[in-house]
């Protein structure tokens, strides 16, 4: 799809091409803004294919695609102007965590565009994959299989002033050598880039406000474990199978002590909804925990003089009612 909306011919599409569903346009005029979400006449939202607590980003880089608020609060604002859904309705997508920007407009004359991306979330169907490591630089190659590969932990840290970083560990099923490839053709280097907390994270919100003056966020950590283990059998030198456990997902989110609002989260016990927006390259990720609830931490303190007063809350996510989720991974594979 070429920027003025139209479809544009390819002679001939790479190997690697793809046609991808990035997102929805309304008729002239016929999406609006309303004051907790969109509102429609002709489109109906409820054929989009979207999901309770999925996330979109409303407007596109052309001035006809994106509403007149988002375009006077200015080009940042309307690179943040990201949402989540919280009901669906055939003339109503009901929207949370709107932007600060955000204001009811009819959207008269215009074309409005809005982005949506694909949606996981922790469930109970199990994935396995093989992976297989060559070492082509020998004169005759090495192959190292891993079957049966199941992501055990996972865990993600955008801490500022460092890039953000991320591990996988797998537990398998056992696996080889030899000299024989599975696959002939190895995957492509990959062209992913590096991203940086202060550079490419857009926002941390918690409970539908992104976190501010005073309590600016400083950092923000997810670990996820499946306690999966591995079943072993007397007459099989690899394991026969991997069960399914609990997934369990906690972190760490620390922020400036400029009031009382987390701490006294903390102390009561209260749930908070957090989120956290990466983009870079006009791609977007989403991590939301639906509901966490501190569970250490919550001790503000200096660690010398002249230093600033922060605070550290461990936090510990739960079933969220309206997601069926304890945490959710949004990836928007193109925005503007």
């Amino acid at each position: 799809m070429h920027k003025d909306g139209r479809c544009r011919g390819e002679a001939i599409p790479p190997g690697s091409a793809k046609l991808k569903v990035v997102g929805f346009a309304g008729a002239a005029g016929d999406i609006t803004a309303l004051a907790d979400g969109l509102g429609s006449t002709a489109l109906d939202f409820t054929t989009l294919g979207l999901a309770i607590g999925q996330w979109v980003k409303v407007g596109g880089s052309a001035a006809g695609t994106t509403f007149a608020a988002l375009i006077s609060a200015g080009t940042k604002a309307r690179a943040a102007a990201y949402a989540k859904i919280t009901a669906i309705a055939a003339s109503k997508l009901t929207l949370d965590n709107l932007p600060s920007s955000w204001a009811t407009d009819t959207g008269a004359g215009k074309t409005i565009w809005v982005f949506f991306g694909d949606q996981i979330k922790n469930g109970i169907t199990k994935n396995s994959l093989t992976i297989e490591k060559g070492f082509l630089a020998q004169p005759v190659p090495s192959y190292i299989v891993n079957n049966g590969m199941c992501a055990n932990t996972f865990s993600i840290d955008m801490t500022s002033g460092d890039k953000i970083k991320g591990s996988v560990a797998f537990t398998g099923m056992g696996g080889g050598i030899d000299t024989v490839t599975l696959d002939a053709v190895p995957d492509p280097v990959t062209t992913g880039v590096v991203m940086a907390a202060n550079a490419n994270v857009g926002r941390l919100g918690v409970n539908q406000v992104q976190l501010g003056s005073p309590n600016w966020a400083k950092g923000f950590t997810v670990q996820i474990n499946n306690n999966l283990r591995s079943r072993d059998a007397v007459d099989s030198d690899a394991p026969v199978d991997i069960a399914d456990g609990e997934c369990t997902v906690t972190g760490k989110l620390t922020t400036y002590f400029g009031s009382m609002t987390e701490v006294q989260a903390f102390y009561n016990g209260t749930p908070r909804a957090i989120n956290s927006r990466v983009t870079k390259n006009g791609q977007t990720l989403i991590f939301q925990i639906p509901r966490a609830v501190y569970r250490g931490g919550g001790n503000p303190q200096a660690t010398a003089k002249n230093t600033d007063v922060m605070a550290d809350f461990d936090y510990q996510a739960s079933q969220d009612a309206a997601t069926n989720a304890h945490i959710l991974l949004d990836r928007f594979e193109y925005v503007e």
